[in-house]
């Protein structure tokens, strides 16, 4: 138990950090010209993009974590079969076997919904004038 709290503590501190970093080299303020307004636009919008994966690495992370503490670690979440050892040294927060996740990638794909969740949504709405 001491040891997952220990992994999550250090994985919050390292996502704060490159949060940090990634938004680091985007500026506010005003801009010179329409140029700089969407080269500031886009590097916006790379940097939450890139802060929103880390996100979602670190909620994966951490229900892969209580997974682990429940005893339903390598158990597939769609199947319930066994989850590959190779897959789970690969990838150790998978939640479905390949084929699975190869069905669910499919639906996925075919479905068109824009998520609610997304903190990308409220940046374009706010920075971006095409929004």
């Amino acid at each position: 138990m001491n040891d997952a709290r220990r992994i999550r503590q250090a994985l919050a501190q390292t996502l704060k950090e490159d949060s940090r970093a990634k938004l680091g080299s985007v500026h506010v303020g005003r801009h010179s010209d329409q140029i700089d307004e969407a080269a500031w636009s886009e590097t916006l919008t790379v940097a939450v993009h890139a802060i929103e994966e880390d996100w979602k690495k670190r909620r994966q992370i951490q229900a892969a974590l209580d997974r682990v503490r429940s005893g339903r670690d390598g158990v597939c979440d769609s199947c319930e079969e066994t989850i590959a050892n190779a897959r789970l040294m690969a990838l150790p927060w998978a939640v479905r076997c390949v084929d699975c996740q190869a069905r669910h990638e499919r639906f996925q794909a075919t479905t068109t919904s824009v998520e609610s969740s997304s903190i990308r949504v409220g940046f374009e709405q706010c920075y971006d004038d095409a929004a």
